[in-house]
Order: C-alpha cells, then structure tokens, then sequence
C-alpha cells in the first residue's frame, strides 16, 4: 500500500557555513583576474569608443545524469530543470564587440522516479563567468543582429549530503566541495535598444573535468539505481545590456571641403530642427532609414567639414562634435538622390542623456540644418 503512495521530496543545498568563507576568497580573487582581463582585452583593440555596462542574465535549462540501472522497470529519471540568475560589469566596443564578467547563482535540480514515489533534489550553488560575444551586421530593420559568442568560468559546488527514505526507497545524494571549470558557446540574436541591448541565445555549458559533482544513490527492494552528474547542461539564456557610462571618443577631424563645396553654397538651406546641449560634445549618428539606394552626404560643422561624399547605409556612421558656446549649426549636403528620391537619412543626435531622433531630407537643389545650442 504504501509503495503505491506518490511522495515528493524537494531538497535545497543551503548549507555553505565554511564551505562558502573559504570560497570567498577564491571567488574574489577569480573576479580580480577577470575584470583585469576585460580592461587588457579593450586596451588592446586600440578603440576609443566604448561603453560601461551592466550585463544581466537569467538561463532556463535542462540537464540528465549518467543513470545506471539494474533494474529498468524500477528507478528512472526524467529531464531535470536548470536556473540561474546573474548580474556583472561589461563593456560594449564600436556597437559590435561586448565583454563582460558576471557572477551569481545556480539551481540545478535533478527529478528521479523509483518504485511508485518521485524524487526531486535541487543543487544551489554559485558561479563566475567571462562572456565575449561579435554582433554580425544587421539582419531587418528593427536593429536585430545575430550574436556569436562564448561563456568561459568557474562552478563553485559546496560539500553537502542529504537522506531521504520516500514510500520505502532509500535516496541518498552527496554533492562534492570542488570548484569546476566550464564552457559555454553561445548562437542567438540580439535587438539594440535605447539604453542597452537584449539578447536570445542558445548555449551548451559543459564542464571539462569529468569528476562527479552530484551523486544520488536509489535502493529499494527491487534493486537499485545510481545517478551521478558533473553539472552539464543545455538552456536558453535571457541577457539584458545595460548601457551605464559611454566614453566619446575624441571629436571627429575636419577634413578638406569637397569638390562640389561651390555647388552645395548656391543652394537653398532650411532649418528644420534644434536642439539643446548641456554637454560640450555630442554625437551625430547618420544612416538609411529606408533601402539602401546609395545616396551619399557630406557633413559640415560650422563651416568646417568633418564628413564628405559619404555612403548612407543600414549601419550608424557615428561623428563626434566638439561644440562651441552659443550657436553651432550642423548642415547636411546632397551628393545625389540615389536611386529613390530624395535622398534621406535617419539623424540621431545624443549628448549625455539627452537625445533626438528625426528624419533628414536633402536633394541637389536643398541643404538641411540643424541648430545646436550650447
């Protein structure tokens, strides 16, 4: 009667006491090393542009333990779940290159079936991880990229066992005190936003060495049943970028007037958009805002050119101005219509929290200013 009875056991490793003071240590120090790392990796791309961040992240996964059996009918296991949940610091190089250390927990819950009752035991543990990932070219319209990276970090596990004795079967899981170095590749799609960027990947994280984390043993009088797991797993990972301190790089150079310098002056020029700064620099961001129909602009910056014939695509061109106090006026220039006309551009104007976006339209008779009070 009693062996037909469902029972469910739910079981969190909660208890680090010295386990977790002497990690503690170990664990700081491996975020020392990391973060080094980050600041070497971006000295080393030689950019000026780059962006703090706070890399945020939640994985829902699913794992299996090496299950052996000698009874097939007696004891199995169903697919077990996987959570995490943890938060860093990063940076974002040139809109394309993102590196990040984070750190936070783990649960790793593994469900087993024996002889008419239900097991269930959950593993908290905590982890530190690098990620470096490359965005690929833009894939629509809505700024979505596809997203190549890599997960590299340590598994923390604390010594712990625990006894359970559910509708007659003995359940006995053991976790070992190591720490265990892992892998994760990372394939998914990213979507910037305003103030960071949001990512879907799909991630295998496999830990090299191949000694037993978890280990639960299953008697009954039918026979017996052992699972053992080293922490593998295979998850869906949700990562938020927040954007917290961007670095301009220094301001654009001023680069010789084009040879239709003479023709853009004999052309009407409107004013259509202002704006306030409270920042001495800001950034123009220009591109195609429609298909690419290869209409190209030059861009001058109180009487000085910074940008001349140049392309608008589906990627920002990113120019930096230095303002002057009082009045500066930005003008735009047509080179051609494209192939549709008239030749427009998406403009995105930013100076420290402050932005504006709108739409730019020029052609070969009409020159269009923007008015930038400082």
């Amino acid at each position: 009667m009693v062996a037909t009875i469902s029972s469910r056991v739910m079981t969190l490793f909660l208890r680090w006491h010295k386990w977790y003071n002497m990690c503690s240590m170990s664990v700081m120090r491996h975020i020392t090393l990391s973060l080094l790392l980050v600041f070497s990796m971006l000295s080393s791309t030689g950019q000026r542009t780059s962006r703090l961040t706070v890399p945020m992240q939640v994985e829902i996964g699913t794992n299996f333990a090496k299950f052996d059996n000698d009874s097939i009918r007696v004891f199995r296991q169903n697919p077990g779940m996987v959570l995490t949940l943890g938060a860093g610091l990063g940076f974002r190089v040139n809109q394309k290159m993102a590196l990040g250390v984070t750190g936070g927990f783990v649960l790793d819950g593994y469900f087993f079936e024996g002889d008419g009752s239900n097991y269930d035991v959950y593993n908290l543990i905590s982890d530190l991880r690098f990620h470096a990932n490359y965005l690929l070219p833009k894939t629509n319209k809505y700024g979505t990229q596809w997203h190549i990276g890599s997960e590299v970090g340590y598994t923390f596990y604390g010594p712990d066992s625990i006894s359970n004795n559910v509708g007659g079967v003995q359940y006995d899981t053991y976790s070992q005190g190591k720490t265990s170095f892992f892998i994760g590749p990372e394939l998914g799609v990213t979507n910037t936003m305003d103030r960071g960027t949001m990512s879907l990947l799909l991630s295998y994280v496999y830990h090299y060495e191949d000694q037993v984390t978890l280990m639960t043993k299953m008697v009954s009088d039918e026979g017996s049943a052992l699972a053992s797991a080293k922490g593998d797993y295979l998850t869906l990972r949700f990562r938020y970028t927040l954007d917290v301190v961007g670095h301009l790089p220094f301001e654009t150079p001023s680069v010789d007037p084009p040879m239709e310098y003479t023709d853009f002056m004999g052309r009407k020029t409107v004013t259509n958009q202002r704006f306030d700064s409270k920042k001495n620099k800001l950034v123009l961001n220009l591109w195609d805002n429609a298909t690419e129909d290869g209409d190209s602009i030059s861009v001058m910056v109180n009487g000085q050119y910074i940008a001349k014939n140049m392309e608008l695509t589906r990627e920002k061109a990113k120019l930096v101005i230095k303002l002057e106090e009082g009045t500066n006026t930005i003008t735009i220039f047509a080179h051609n219509e494209g192939r549709i006309s008239p030749n427009t551009a998406s403009c995105e104007i930013r100076a420290g929290l402050r932005k504006k976006k709108f739409t730019i339209s020029t052609s070969l008779e009409r020159n269009e200013a923007i008015e930038v009070f400082y």
